[in-house]
C-alpha cells in the first residue's frame, strides 16, 4: 500500500462528494418551489 493509492482514492471520494452535492441542489431547487406553493 503506497501513500499514492490513498490520495488518488481520496480524490475520488472529493469528487464523488462534490457531484453529490451538485445533485443535491439540482434536486432541492426541484422540489423547494413545489413545496412552497
Amino acid at each position: 500500500m503506497s501513500f499514492k493509492i490513498s490520495e488518488d482514492w481520496l480524490a475520488v471520494v472529493i469528487g464523488f462528494i462534490i457531484v453529490l452535492i451538485a445533485a443535491a441542489g439540482i434536486i432541492s431547487a426541484k422540489i423547494i418551489p413545489w413545496t412552497l406553493v
